[in-house]
């Protein structure tokens, strides 16, 4: 395994104080199979009122904040330290039939259930056209991981990659109508596309460690 040290650092501002303000964060590291936490820390200035603590849906883990004197600026710094196992090399997987029973067929309620990853959300709306395009890429005999990257592939072939053209609220089909957008875009597309079948599929959020060009300094924040 590998030991990551992540250093997180936002600061919300507002135009003028905002009275009993409240708010989510979410930057405190999820269980996952080949994820220990080492170490979290979360420091915030100033120091609201009230903190919740809670683990959501998708292995999401929220801290609810609530201020109640008038708040103009926030600054909050997030710490871990996490040591990460990388999983073995799972080849082709299982054939999508096995994985599409398995999943349809599991009664599992906890935080790693198939259920989340198999129906339409919010954000991730199914879509009839995205199915049908789906359809045919997806063999029943094949590995789950091979056609999933065929999807993916398909995807990186037809689609524009256009920063602008899209924004938080472009649903899935608006995007897979268009063929452009951005990473988000794709990623949402692909999720209906997959779960359209019968796949569970999920959006991750994480960090990514780059490797500099010789020579040039390490970036952080957005590189990261």
């Amino acid at each position: 395994g590998m030991i990551y040290r992540v250093r997180h650092q936002t600061t919300l501002t507002y135009l003028a104080p905002v009275e009993d303000a409240q708010l989510a964060v979410r930057l405190r590291p999820a269980p996952w199979p080949g994820q220990k936490v080492l170490r979290q820390k979360l420091a915030l200035t100033p120091e609201p009122h009230e903190v919740r603590e809670s683990d959501g849906p998708y292995l999401v883990r929220s801290t609810g904040l609530l201020f109640r004197t008038p708040l103009k600026r926030l600054d909050v710094l997030s710490e871990f330290e996490i040591e990460v196992s990388p999983p073995a090399d799972p080849g082709s997987g299982p054939s999508v039939h096995a994985v599409r029973q398995a999943a349809l067929s599991s009664r599992d309620l906890t935080a790693l259930s198939p259920a989340p990853y198999l129906f339409g959300s919010r954000i991730a709306t199914m879509h009839d056209a995205i199915a049908a395009w789906a359809a045919p890429l997806v063999d029943d005999a094949r590995g789950v991981i091979d056609v999933a990257r065929t999807v993916n592939s398909a995807i990186h072939r037809h689609f524009s990659y256009m920063p602008g053209t899209t924004d938080s609220e472009t649903s899935p089909f608006e995007a897979f109508r268009a063929k452009r957008g951005v990473c988000q875009d794709f990623a949402h597309v692909m999720i209906v596309a997959l779960r359209s079948q019968g796949i569970p599929a999920a959006y991750v959020s994480g960090y990514l460690r780059t490797v500099p060009p010789p020579g040039m300094a390490k970036l952080v924040g957005a590189d990261a």
